[in-house]
């Protein structure tokens, strides 16, 4: 017999993980105005899209959401750690987001569905992957000019990602 007095997010951890990230944002006391902000409405966030995919029907949509969910979960941790290192929040706030955000991310990606085995089936090209370098455009992989990692050097810019007898080899610029 169904339910009726609980809706399926409530019994879920990483919905309750996620409301405590929200207690423990709202509690810290940003001083920051915009970055109180910004932290409370990525948690808030993060609350109400792991609600939502549970109410999703296809996996492919569930397993988007979630995804959704648990990058702003990392963007209201990385708000309270900003807002530690600038002195707007105690540090025990911030630790204590940190590990809620921790939980939630470790909880959101286990509950996860699989969006397919094969790396065809999920439209990615096998030549570019492990570069963040490359995307695949078509069947060939093509560099990304606009690729954050690689202009920002936190790639092994200018050395090749494979070993060199690996015929898909590839330079970064």
């Amino acid at each position: 017999m169904t339910n009726w007095t609980t809706l399926p997010h409530q019994n879920l951890i990483a919905y309750q993980v996620a409301r405590e990230l929200v207690v423990i944002i709202r509690e810290a006391r940003i001083a920051d105005a915009k970055l109180r902000d910004q932290a409370l409405r990525a948690a808030t966030s993060a609350c109400l899209n792991i609600a939502e995919a549970v109410g999703r029907v296809t996996e492919p949509d569930k397993a988007r959401v979630y995804g959704i969910a648990r990058g702003e979960g990392c963007e209201a941790v990385a708000a309270m750690d900003v807002a530690a290192a600038a002195g707007w929040c105690a540090e025990q706030s911030a630790q204590a987001a940190l590990a809620a955000g921790l939980r939630l991310y470790a909880v959101a990606h286990s509950i996860e569905p699989p969006l397919a085995d094969k790396p065809a089936e999920q439209g990615i090209d096998p030549a570019g992957a492990g570069c963040p370098c490359v995307r695949s455009v078509g069947s060939a992989p093509a560099r990304d000019g606009s690729d954050i990692e690689c202009r920002r050097g936190l790639t092994n810019r200018g050395r090749s990602h494979r070993p060199a007898s690996d015929p898909r080899s590839q330079t970064c610029r």
